[in-house]
């Protein structure tokens, strides 16, 4: 897991979103708050996971069967902040030169999506 961390290269200050708070996730956490992330963001469905994902670092948790993920991230991280789904919303809210790293397990392929507009 601390592998998939380094590759997304964190730095001190950076803002992470982690979608899934199962083992990967949570180690995912764990690896970010040691590399000094400022402030991460979980999401998931499962209530036990998200408080979890409190216990083990997180500093906010989103339900996403509960709340609009995209409005949810924007508070949390400002304007421009794993499932099928997620690659879209992130291209959608992810501020201009995010870094993306994907770390799951799909049982079918997920298609991504990548449009380049103007700068």
């Amino acid at each position: 897991m601390l592998d998939a961390v380094n590759r997304t290269n964190p730095r001190l200050g950076d803002k992470v979103v982690v979608f899934g708070a199962g083992p990967i996730g949570l180690g995912a956490v764990l690896g970010y708050r040691r590399r000094g992330v400022a402030n991460i963001v979980v999401v998931d469905i499962i209530p036990s996971r998200l408080e979890k994902a409190l216990q083990v670092g997180a500093d906010a948790v989103i339900n996403s069967a509960e709340e609009d993920v995209a409005a949810r991230l924007v508070e949390l991280h400002g304007d421009g902040a794993g499932a099928p789904a997620m690659p879209a919303l992130l291209a959608d809210v992810a501020a201009h030169g995010a870094t993306f790293g994907v770390v799951a397990v799909h049982k079918r392929p997920v298609e991504v999506v990548v449009i380049f507009g103007e700068a």
